[in-house]
């Protein structure tokens, strides 16, 4: 087939991928809860199918063990993180002596999450938490000299940051769980553990997208 003028046709890959729903967990009793987290009553330790920020249902299920004992904390406003949905409604807590699990079951195994866990407590607390799953486990403490601060995973919460900057990323194990371990630290002298939340996000394998752009035109010559 003759061409005597063709365009030259350059193929890009474009990788791309949208952020999937957050799950979230509030330990609340009773009162506010941020739009479509899942709420656990003080007398319940478990939930199933939990829904995502948009209402969903996802198939996860959540244990909380043992169950603690519930606090009023409202946490001051300037340590609760930008997000589409108002984090304000964190303002209760489980806190208790011995150690606790929260556990997210009926993920994918060896799919990759966002995990957040959030300390609070109505007087100084002294978190150290590790997040276990297929991966490394994931250690770190939250330490609150004041009361009323919410903690994101290892730093203090600021309303200049967005949620999404606190993340930490493990992956579900074989039987597809990830597991939030929560104690108290011995050295210091307020020995109660504080958690107001935890929340995962499924992280989307990237998408690619080719596309076809026209630079210009070649001539070939008629053989």
């Amino acid at each position: 087939m003759h061409c005597g003028s063709c365009p030259l046709l350059v193929l890009a890959a474009v990788t791309s991928a949208a952020p999937a729903q957050i799950i979230g967990v509030d330990v609340n009793s009773s009162g506010i809860s941020p739009t479509n987290w899942n709420t656990l009553p003080s007398s319940v330790g478990s939930l199933t199918n939990l829904v995502n920020e948009s209402g969903t249902p996802t198939g996860v299920n959540f244990t909380f063990l043992p169950a603690g004992q519930h606090a009023n904390s409202t946490p001051a406003a300037t340590t609760i993180p930008q997000h589409t949905q108002s984090l304000a409604g964190l303002n209760d807590t489980r806190t208790g002596p011995d150690p606790i699990s929260a556990i997210f079951s009926n993920l994918t195994p060896g799919a990759s999450y966002n995990v957040w866990f959030f300390g609070l407590k109505n007087a100084p607390m002294y978190n150290i938490v590790t997040i276990a799953g297929g991966g490394a486990p994931i250690t770190f403490s939250q330490n609150a000299n004041s009361p009323q601060e919410l903690w994101v995973n290892g730093q203090i919460g600021s309303s200049a940051n967005t949620l999404a900057s606190y993340a930490l990323v493990q992956t579900a194990d074989s039987a597809g769980t990830i597991s939030i371990m929560i104690d108290d630290d011995p050295t210091q002298s307020f020995l109660w553990w504080g958690a107001a939340g935890m929340a995962i996000q499924p992280v989307p394998a990237p998408a690619t997208l080719v596309l076809g752009v026209a630079l210009g035109a070649i001539t070939r010559r008629r053989r």
